[in-house]
């Protein structure tokens, strides 16, 4: 509760020094081994876990759950378009939708092109897909925080980082494309190899649960069978 950050200004290298703050806390433990401390985290930490471990040899591990791989730009695109992919809109009006989403980002990294991305939302709130795409028409003053990260690519921070790292995927994920993150996993293991781990669920969405039981008297979003135990094995493993 005494942090003076605000992360609306804060980009990933913040966040990135903010985790490694955490890993030097628990390095002065006495009851915790130094040599022994890593990161979990989900989703965005999948970007910022590897950028953290690239800056120190500090970070033993990392285990992240539905981390992307994909470049900032390529990722917020996804859910958006995987909602109108699922109703069935293709064509010219997924197309529109695209260019929708790439005229926001630039608007977002350059403040530029406002008024054409303005004029593109208005005109495709008539489509029978608008409220299913959900996007928000924001003027570019108003995205400090998506700005500071919205260029960044984790290729090369991979590419350098050696440590192990296990990472999990949902096969339903409406957030994270799991086969887009993957391939790219495999091929900066392919170039050099890596002491990390592929584990994929299925019907698992983004925060590897199921859909809900509708028929059980609690219904609830059970976790995906073998998530807790694929990690406490991986560590037993990363022990030993």
């Amino acid at each position: 509760g005494k942090s003076t950050g605000d992360w609306k200004t804060s980009g990933f290298d913040a966040l990135a020094e903010d985790g490694l703050a955490g890993i030097r806390l628990l390095q002065q433990r006495k009851d915790v081994d130094p040599k022994r401390v890593g990161f979990w985290g989900i989703s965005q930490a999948g970007w910022i876990m590897p950028l953290a471990a690239s800056k120190s040899p500090d970070v033993a591990f990392i285990l992240t759950t539905s981390g992307a791989t994909v470049d900032v730009k390529t990722e917020g695109k996804y859910d958006y378009l995987v909602r109108l992919r699922d109703a069935g809109v293709a064509g010219e009006d997924l197309a529109l939708a695209e260019r929708i989403l790439d005229l926001d980002h630039e608007v977002t990294m350059t403040g530029q092109g406002y008024d054409e991305l303005r004029k593109l939302a208005i005109g495709a709130r008539s489509k029978p897909w608008w409220k299913t795409f959900e996007f928000q028409l924001v003027p570019a003053g108003a995205r400090a925080f998506p700005r500071l990260i919205g260029g960044f690519d984790p290729r090369p921070v991979l590419d350098e980082v050696t440590i192990p790292i296990l990472w999990m995927y949902g096969e339903a994920d409406k957030s994270v494309e799991p086969s887009a993150s993957i391939a790219i996993l495999n091929d900066v293991m392919a170039k050099q190899p890596k002491p990390w781990t592929i584990k994929t669920f299925p019907d698992a969405d983004h925060g590897i649960q199921l859909k809900r039981d509708g028929a059980a008297p609690f219904p609830h979003r059970a976790y995906a069978p073998g998530y807790w135990d694929t990690m406490a094995e991986w560590m037993k493993q990363l022990g030993n």
